[in-house]
């Protein structure tokens, strides 16, 4: 109730071992308000219908490859909501002023981060408010990894030996729960996160974590776009990620409209607090 005028979210889940659009399904489960839109990156979600991506056949650039995905799948949706008159430009030149374009509210999770920002600078109209839940630090969004970290990462993550030995290791269920306990979650993950990751792990689906755990994401900095951001903007973080919590400060003193709330869990919020980031949320949007 009271989000009968409300856009729909655009959902974009994390990259890594075993993760595509399921992360998202407790938080949809919960929740209630507009449509929802939970989107498979490129590359990801292969378990249930995604095409692989080949990084040797089919270029991409990361994190805009993702974020091209992202617009094109918005301009796709067709969705009963609310929409935003385009600037009145056309009929200045004697055109029609009648097309119209879909809003969406983004929500993206960790280390995607970079992806909710270039989603919300590249496109003022049509993204309303921006959610980024578990982001990086600030400091970690700003100073870019070097190329020569980006290329002895990446060379590692794709070597047929060590890579090939490591990815071995880290899609086992034993490894995905002591790294996710570690890691990810305030309390011990579930049998469900347990089974979803395994199942979605496989050899096709490792180039966008080859790509992500090597850095791209953040191969440059993205001060400049924070702090021109126009949206709203709400950063969630777990009480329990105590280490980066200081570290997010920044945030708030430099872009335009961003407050910070802190609920329980850790790093996967969507997930291990399902209820409290929905409530969050909804409040966000109202």
């Amino acid at each position: 109730e009271g989000f009968e005028n409300a856009n729909p979210l655009l959902l974009v889940h994390p990259v890594g071992i075993g993760l595509s659009s399921w992360f998202w399904n407790k938080f949809m489960e919960t929740w209630e308000g507009p449509m929802l839109v939970a989107i498979d990156l490129i590359g990801c979600g292969i378990q249930h219908g995604a095409d692989p991506w080949d990084p040797d056949e089919r270029g991409l650039s990361v994190p805009l490859g993702w974020v091209k995905a992202a617009e094109a799948l918005m301009q796709e949706v067709m969705v009963e909501a609310p929409i935003k008159q385009l600037p009145n430009l056309l009929s200045l030149l004697g055109g029609s002023s009648n097309r119209k374009i879909p809003q969406y509210s983004v929500v993206v999770q960790g280390g995607l981060a970079p992806v909710g920002v270039l989603l919300a600078s590249r496109n003022p109209m049509q993204v309303e408010k921006l959610v980024m839940t578990s982001p990086p630090t600030w400091q970690q969004m700003t100073n870019g990894v070097s190329e020569t970290e980006l290329a002895k990462n990446y060379e590692f993550f794709r070597s047929p030996i060590r890579g090939r030995l490591a990815f071995s290791l880290l899609e086992s269920r034993w490894a995905v729960q002591f790294f996710s306990n570690l890691f990810l979650f305030a309390e011990p993950c579930d049998k469900t996160w347990l089974d979803e990751v395994e199942k979605e792990a496989c050899k096709e689906a490792r180039p966008p974590v080859q790509v992500f755990n090597s850095g791209f994401c953040l191969a440059r900095s993205f001060e400049e776009e924070l702090a021109s951001l126009s949206q709203p903007t709400l950063i969630l973080q777990g009480s329990e990620d105590t280490a980066r919590i200081p570290n997010r400060a920044e945030y708030a003193n430099t872009m335009q409209q961003c407050s910070l709330q802190e609920i329980r869990g850790k790093n996967v919020l969507p997930w291990e607090s399902s209820t409290d980031v929905v409530r969050a949320i909804q409040n966000f949007l109202l």
